[in-house]
């Protein structure tokens, strides 16, 4: 399974989960984890996948504690598009 994270939580992220769910199964993906510098996001995204998806994922403060303990093979990047460079480099910078 490819163990996918959010990286920011959003009314972006909001809109893609459902699309992104519906064809996880199919596509052998799984959301594991979110990384959001804001502890309301988290715990947002946390709820939002319990509630609407049964999913248990884990919580991270930074990107930095995601990538060292949280065991990702991709992302989704949901944050500010001035961001997004940033966050991609640190994905691949990652592995």
């Amino acid at each position: 399974r490819i163990r996918t994270a959010i990286v920011g939580f959003s009314n972006r992220s909001r809109s893609l989960i459902p699309a992104f769910m519906k064809q996880a199964d199919k596509l052998d993906f799984e959301m594991v984890a979110v990384s959001d510098i804001w502890n309301k996001r988290r715990e947002e995204c946390v709820a939002y996948m319990q509630e609407k998806f049964d999913a248990k994922i884990k919580a991270y403060r930074n990107n930095e504690e995601l990538y060292e303990k949280g065991k990702v093979d991709a992302v989704i990047i949901s944050t500010a598009d001035f961001q997004h460079a940033m966050h991609c480099k640190e994905a691949i910078d990652a592995g």
